[in-house]
């Protein structure tokens, strides 16, 4: 565990070794400047000031994932790949494909929706659930 404030850190690596004190007092010491560096490499990730901000992980909920299921099930029975919804949406493909994945955060807009049930000739309303999941 790393904590930092203005002047201040904390190291907490669930070791035996505990440092703590002032940024002054850490530039006197090399060894706790080293480790403090290292540590801050190391745990980069896990401090969101540091992240990219594209790198937080927004997880689709249940209402998204049947959308896209609803979405990707009327496309295949109707012979439709990734390529053609997106040249119907005039987006890329690699956009309906990080749509399709768990491992990206892209949904399906509204307006993706509307212009899908047009291509599919159906309402919009067919791809959303009809009870609240």
């Amino acid at each position: 565990m790393v904590k930092i404030r203005a002047g201040h850190f904390t190291y907490n690596p669930r070791v035996s070794s505990n440092l703590s004190g002032s940024f002054d007092e850490a530039r006197k010491t090399t060894k706790v400047s080293k480790i403090l560096i290292h540590v801050l490499v190391a745990c980069r990730f896990s401090f969101s000031f540091l992240q990219p901000s594209m790198a937080k992980k927004i997880e689709k909920n249940n209402v998204d994932w049947y959308i896209i299921n609803k979405v990707k099930e009327i496309r295949t029975k109707k012979g439709l790949s990734q390529e053609d919804l997106a040249a119907h949406l005039n987006i890329s493909a690699s956009y309906i494909g990080q749509v399709e994945s768990p491992n990206f955060r892209a949904k399906y807009k509204t307006l993706h929706l509307n212009e899908l049930a047009k291509l599919f000739g159906c309402s919009p309303k067919e791809f959303w659930p009809e009870k609240p999941i």
